[in-house]
């Protein structure tokens, strides 16, 4: 969140400023929610203080960043809905708009096109918005509250964890997760 906040001084991407709120015009700030992870961290036995400090660090981060952000310009919420929802279409379309995209009559649908990759001019431009995109995943996917959220155990390996991403309605095989868009 911090590094795709903080507007650069020598060449400011257009992502930043938006997702900042620091582009101007009739737009905001945007964030990501983090209410799973305070929920579930809660339970963990820290028994080094120092972990404790980033966890208490980590809640005021997102505490206070999130103070003024709209619920409906948080983005990434891949644990509530097997669709894009209202914040990533309208920082997509804030995106497109500024440098010209294509934008379609349903912003929705436009945006699962560009968050995808399946439209690629948006992260051909802006590839941290995906490598963005894919660390709030797995962040969010760490969150999960029991065993039968997750995959069965067998022996996985290293490109058992690279992110396939669709706009099109898939399974991921994780109740909590189930779009790829």
């Amino acid at each position: 969140d911090a590094a795709v906040r903080i507007v650069s001084a020598d060449f400011p991407s257009q992502l930043s400023l938006h997702y900042s709120g620091a582009a101007g015009g009739p737009s905001g700030a945007f964030g990501i929610e983090v209410a799973d992870f305070e929920a579930e961290s809660s339970h963990l036995l820290l028994h080094d203080p120092a972990l404790a400090c980033a966890r208490a660090g980590v809640l005021h981060y997102f505490a206070q960043r999130n103070r003024g952000v709209d619920p409906g310009r948080l983005i990434f919420r891949f644990h509530e809905s097997d669709t894009v929802g209202p914040g990533d279409a309208a920082l997509v379309d804030q995106l497109c708009v500024q440098m010209g995209f294509r934008r379609a009559e349903t912003p929705e649908r436009d945006a699962a096109a560009y968050l995808s990759g399946a439209s690629p001019e948006l992260l051909d431009n802006y590839p941290e918005l995906g490598h963005f995109r894919d660390a709030v995943f797995y962040f969010k996917l760490m969150m999960c509250p029991g065993v039968d959220d997750l995959p069965p155990i067998r022996r996985w390996e290293a490109r058992d964890a690279a992110l396939a991403w669709s706009f099109e309605p898939v399974t991921t095989g994780l109740p909590g997760f189930r779009t790829a868009g």
